[in-house]
Parts: structure tokens; C-alpha cells; sequence
């Protein structure tokens, strides 16, 4: 006896060729899918589906707090910018003493970056605010 899930083993000899070839092609498909789907396939492809989808939530949200945070750093360097444009104004006026406002940088970042000598990135922003002072 024929099992009726198996294209191969229906009896295609009583119908048209065109019926026949259409028929097998139904049957195998029918029986591929049913394949898939027992050996869960479609599953894996769900749960593929789902990670790709949670992926793609994750970038998005990345992407706007990228967008957020660069538009903080924009507006704090607009801050920086401004203010450092003011005090050089003053400083056209008001000259300090370049030494000692460098070894209170020296003291206030010392232990900030773990050496006597102070940060070198604040004292080169100082230095360069300084040295427009009188100019």
C-alpha cells in the first residue's frame, strides 16, 4: 500500500502528465514543509526573526542616544567656547600671573591624574588661554 505523504510512492499513472507533475509538486511540497516543520525549522527561524527585530530595536535606541549625546557635546563646547572667549577678554584688561594659576592647575588635577605635574590636557587649555592676555 502507497503511503499517501510520499510523492514518490503515489501512483501518478491515471492522470494527465500536466495533472500528474502539478500533483507530485503539491505533494512534495506538502511534505517538505511538513519535514521543516517537524525537524522546527520554522522555529529557528521565528526565534531568528525575534533577535533580529530586538537587534534592531537596540540600534535604533543606540543611534538616538548617539544623536542626544552628540548634541550635548555641541552645546557644552559652545559653553567652553564662550566662556573661554570671555575670560580672554578680561585678560586683555586684567593680566594674571601665568605661573601661579599654573600650579594651582598642577595641585587641583595632581591626584585627578595621579601625578604631581597636574593634567597636561587643562594646563595646555590654559596655557593657551594665557597666553592671549595682553595681546
Amino acid at each position: 500500500m502507497a503511503d499517501e505523504k510520499d510523492p514518490f510512492s503515489v501512483d501518478y499513472s491515471n492522470v494527465s502528465p500536466e495533472a500528474a507533475s502539478k500533483k507530485f509538486l503539491e505533494e512534495a511540497s506538502e511534505t517538505f514543509h511538513e519535514q521543516l516543520d517537524q525537524s522546527g525549522f520554522f522555529q529557528q527561524v521565528e526565534g531568528l526573526e525575534n533577535n533580529l527585530k530586538t537587534i534592531a530595536t537596540d540600534l535604533k535606541a543606540l543611534g538616538e542616544a548617539t544623536i542626544q549625546r552628540l548634541q550635548e557635546t555641541e552645546s557644552l563646547v559652545a559653553h567652553v567656547l564662550g566662556i573661554k572667549a570671555v575670560l580672554q577678554a578680561i585678560l586683555e584688561t586684567h593680566p594674571v600671573d601665568a605661573e601661579k594659576v599654573r600650579q594651582i592647575v598642577k595641585a587641583k588635577t595632581a591626584e585627578l591624574v595621579g601625578g604631581e605635574n597636574g593634567s597636561p590636557a587643562v594646563l595646555g587649555v590654559v596655557d593657551d588661554i594665557l597666553s592671549k592676555q595682553g595681546d
